[in-house]
């Protein structure tokens, strides 16, 4: 009798686990597990409660002394800065132009002329802009058409290589 109990009691916790014998030592073990993730978890909030704190505190002092920037002049600084990376993807497309007006058509070039030309894929659009361009033998017209609506810069590639006749619409005057 008393093997049949042993195997039916290794049977039990075979199929049960060591719940079915020993209920509270789990629990309790699965408690302080859960009370440990709790603490560590309550310890982060602290931190960032403090790390909050500090970061209003120091705006505070920058409302103070009158150093934090107006809206009007975020907007004006974004603005600056869309039209500057529309200007620098213009300019970076008329050097290539340029190079390819140099290299003879042979070597795949303009063999002195633009006429051929196409923007690279990869620098016809960015973030910022849409680069399109009207060609001719001896200029290109590119135009940088703003993504976010904002206007168009445009500026005229001569024979020489030189970027001129800029003319800018929208929001970039």
């Amino acid at each position: 009798m008393k093997n049949i109990f042993c195997r039916f009691v290794i049977i039990l916790v075979c199929f049960f686990g060591a719940n079915f014998i020993y209920p509270n030592a789990v629990q309790t073990q699965q408690k302080s597990t859960v009370e440990k993730k709790v603490s560590i978890l309550q310890e982060k909030v602290t931190k960032l409660l403090e790390k909050q704190r500090d970061l209003e505190a120091r705006i505070a002092v920058l409302e103070r002394l009158n150093l934090t920037p107006s809206p009007d002049l975020l907007r004006a600084s974004w603005l600056s800065a869309s039209k500057d990376e529309i200007i620098r993807q213009i300019v970076n497309i008329a050097a290539n132009a340029y190079q390819y007006r140099l290299r003879p058509a042979t070597m795949g070039g303009g063999g002195g002329t633009y006429e051929g030309y196409k923007i690279p894929k990869m620098m016809m659009t960015s973030d910022y802009a849409k680069v399109e361009m009207t060609t001719s033998k001896d200029s290109i017209i590119l135009m940088g058409v703003s993504t976010k609506g904002l206007g168009t810069v445009q500026a005229t590639l001569k024979e020489w290589g030189r970027t001129e006749n800029w003319i800018y619409t929208g929001e970039f005057e």
